[in-house]
């Protein structure tokens, strides 16, 4: 099956065929709130799918399972109609087969006495910003603090921090990116170096969406994020200009938001890791993935939300990673979580990188 290939199949016979060859007796997985839950797949049987589901009082709604096979994926929709004994009764539109190669080769953790590695200090993105909701006295002391160590003449400053509102243009974009916005002149056709932003994207994410640049005649900025141990977003300080920025404004505001990332980092009162030690169940040089049986640790993961920990390794070596969630996996009382590398501190990624060597 070619990388971007799709296989439907609707046809009766076909996905009896398919939910006896691929699902029977296999590692199946069913998608519910966030959490992929390990349920025994029963049978395929007059259009209908059997499932044990082993979650007491589980809330039966449409979802869907999967499977995986070897560098294949098959993928079902379901609609729950009831139950019959024991089992959970699903109907089902059809199901796809597509290509989903797994992208390196994972080491598995030995457990044996010297091995030890596991994770802790870990603190996620939607954590930091109910901190920040919670303690406003304090987020808008040091929004004012911040506002006023600008030194330079700009037609607006704006200090955001996470949670101020819903939905903000320019904190997704730095959680992304995690670098900062230069926009020097909108005016300006073309990208000038790898410092700046691409304009025309500029204009379509953030100009076009607030008519208040507009108003004020603004045609440059430079929004820096505040970042918590220098990798995890929490805010931004954002300045614009009716005439273009330079690359020294841009190195003036870069500069103030290191020095105020690093100062609010160590902040307790506004992030408070969890001392929970978990473990690690096998990594690569791009992932990793976690084992625990505490439901409340689960608590700090959802998917595709940013966390930050510190990895302890053999040989009393460790590193800051910065992991963004890939999945979260329930397989009777262990709860599993994958999580994509997005960034390791310096001296870590060394120590990181001769542990993945040495095994």
């Amino acid at each position: 099956m070619k990388p971007q290939s799709v296989k439907h199949i609707t046809d009766r016979n076909s996905l009896s065929d398919l939910y006896s060859s691929l699902f029977t007796g296999r590692d199946v997985f069913l998608k519910s709130d966030g959490v992929n839950i390990k349920v025994n797949f029963i049978k395929f049987s007059n259009g209908r799918i059997y499932l044990d589901i082993p979650v007491e009082n589980y809330d039966v709604k449409r979802t869907a399972i999967y499977t995986r096979n070897m560098e294949e994926v098959a993928y079902s929709h379901i609609i729950p109609t009831g139950m019959e004994d024991k089992y959970y009764v699903f109907e089902t539109e059809g199901s796809q087969i597509f290509f989903a190669p797994r992208k390196e080769q994972r080491i598995q953790i030995d457990a044996a006495p010297g091995k030890k590695t596991v994770i802790s200090q870990l603190i996620s993105n939607f954590v930091i910003k109910e901190s920040l909701m919670q303690n406003q006295s304090r987020v808008d002391w040091l929004r004012h603090e911040i506002a006023s160590g600008i030194t330079e003449k700009y037609d607006y400053i704006k200090v955001f921090f996470l949670g101020d509102k819903n939905i903000d243009a320019r904190m997704s974009i730095l959680m992304d990116d995690r670098e900062s916005i230069f926009v020097p002149d909108i005016n300006s056709a073309k990208q000038g170096n790898d410092n700046e932003t691409d304009p025309a994207l500029y204009m379509q994410n953030i100009y076009h969406l607030e008519n208040e640049l507009a108003e004020k005649n603004l045609v440059s900025e430079i929004s820096v994020p505040l970042m918590y141990k220098m990798m995890m977003p929490f805010g931004y300080i954002q300045a614009n200009r009716r005439y273009p920025l330079t690359e020294e404004d841009l190195f003036k505001l870069k500069r103030l938001g290191l020095a105020y990332s690093e100062s609010i980092s160590r902040d307790n009162s506004l992030f408070s890791p969890s001392g929970d030690t978990i473990t690690i169940s096998d990594l690569s040089s791009g992932g990793l993935g976690i084992i625990f049986r505490e439901k409340s640790i689960a608590k700090h993961f959802r998917e595709d939300a940013l966390v930050i920990f510190t990895a302890y390794l053999p040989d009393s070596t460790h590193a800051s990673i910065l992991c963004r969630v890939s999945n979260i996996t329930l397989s009777g009382n262990w709860y599993r979580v994958g999580c994509r590398i997005e960034n390791i501190d310096s001296e870590g990624e060394t120590n990181y990188r001769k542990f993945l060597q040495s095994e």
